[in-house]
């Protein structure tokens, strides 16, 4: 077979299979516009999608940034060293930090009405109800500290409130 025959086989399978996966690329692509115009997306709705754990989870993050950042642990060393009477800060940071996480992430995946942010949303919110049931105990036994209860005691409310919205 001389070069060129061969040249041209080559160079004709290669024009035929090209063309070939063009038309399917066509037709893949019409296929996927005749679908997005005949499925209809949730528009985003503030109330119906209960963004209210994205609000509180930035709540817990800034009551937490605030008192870093004003330097209420200033003069106690790095962070695993803080003491709040005999307990250690840094587990109840990370919990705090980790909760608001969830409930950031938790809310806007119902805004956007993912599958799994309810399973998200409820533990965080179920996190909430712990923390605040737990955290009156150390307000109601210091009354200098009522400032601090009253955002946790919103904060249980709100929680109630929401896991009720999200199981009906």
């Amino acid at each position: 077979m001389k070069p060129i025959t061969l040249i041209a086989g080559i160079s004709a399978l290669f024009f035929i299979c090209v063309n070939i996966d063009a038309q399917l690329a066509h037709l893949y692509q019409n296929a996927l516009v005749e679908i997005s115009h005949s499925v209809k997306l949730p528009e985003p709705d503030l109330f119906k999608n209960r963004i209210v754990p994205v609000f509180m989870g930035i709540g817990m993050a800034g009551i937490w940034i605030a008192d870093i950042a004003s330097g209420k642990f200033s003069g106690r060393g790095n962070l695993f060293k803080w003491r709040e009477g005999e307990n250690m800060m840094w587990p109840h940071i990370i919990a705090e930090y980790l909760t608001a996480t969830g409930l950031i992430i938790g809310g806007a995946g119902l805004y956007y009405s993912k599958e799994w942010a309810l399973e998200v949303s409820l533990l965080s919110l179920g996190a909430v109800i712990y923390s605040a049931i737990n955290s009156s105990g150390w307000v109601l036994g210091d009354k200098s500290r009522t400032a601090y209860g009253i955002p946790i005691w919103f904060s249980l409310a709100g929680s109630v409130v929401s896991c009720i919205i999200l199981l009906t």
